[in-house]
């Protein structure tokens, strides 16, 4: 069982095909799942999140050998934002990988498209053109580059707001370091089996009169990884 996965631009459309372009369509991302395995089917589970936890969705699906699967604002309602994270998990809940969306951030003055203009290098911050033929519905064309934003493609990248309006933060290491609530569960649970079997190990020990000090001190060791784990989920759940 393989999987490959990869964010790549997508146009959503919507509304009817005019001449000059589809009513309402922008540029925005997508995730595309490819099944590397050719026969048979998977049961797997996808679970979408962005990077502080504060949205998340699960879609459990059959993915089919050779198939290739899009996540997208279109398909499944979700808009890609700057520290999103999709994560593919087998039948039993195990991680099988995760794939963080993360564009390069751009300095002032940095961008090789617009300089730090932040307009799009082909319309220069003016997208909208008049059509030439002047359909009374359909009187502007888009500039195909930006689709209509105006604004730079290279350096425009999409964040999720607070309540105040302005771009959460996400730290540049973030692709590195996330880890899901359900993984974070995962780990808890995992590691406090491995902690009641040392113990049980242990008591074993001491009912034969061994020494316990390597195995008490694995079981401290383990303890601390713990609540680590503890509070990271902690953290995770306030936010």
């Amino acid at each position: 069982m393989g999987f490959k996965g990869k964010f790549v631009k997508f146009i959503h459309k919507s509304g009817a095909n005019k001449p000059g372009g589809y009513v309402h369509d922008y540029a925005t991302w997508s995730f595309m799942l490819t099944n590397t395995s050719w026969f048979g089917s998977t049961p797997v589970r996808a679970y979408i999140t962005d990077y502080y936890g504060r949205n998340s969705r699960e879609y459990p699906f059959v993915s089919k050998g050779g198939e290739t699967l899009n996540f997208n604002i279109g398909t499944i309602d979700w808009d890609w934002c700057q520290g999103d994270v999709f994560i593919l998990y087998d039948q039993h809940g195990r991680e099988i990988n995760q794939w963080s969306f993360f564009l390069k951030e751009y300095g002032p003055g940095e961008c090789p498209e617009c300089h730090g203009t932040k307009k799009c290098g082909s319309c220069h911050g003016d997208p909208m053109k008049i059509n030439p033929d002047i359909y009374a519905d359909n009187y502007f064309i888009k500039c195909n580059h930006c689709h209509g934003t105006g604004k730079c493609p290279t350096c425009d990248i999409p964040y999720h707001f607070d309540a105040l309006g302005e771009p959460i933060y996400v730290p540049p290491q973030a692709p590195k370091t996330f880890k899901s609530v359900i993984t974070l569960q995962h780990e808890i649970e995992k590691k406090t089996q491995q902690i009641n079997q040392l113990k049980g190990d242990l008591w074993k020990q001491k009912m034969q009169g061994k020494n316990t000090a390597t195995m008490e001190a694995r079981i401290a060791q383990f303890e601390k990884e713990l609540e680590v784990l503890n509070r990271q989920l902690s953290d995770k759940m306030r936010r």
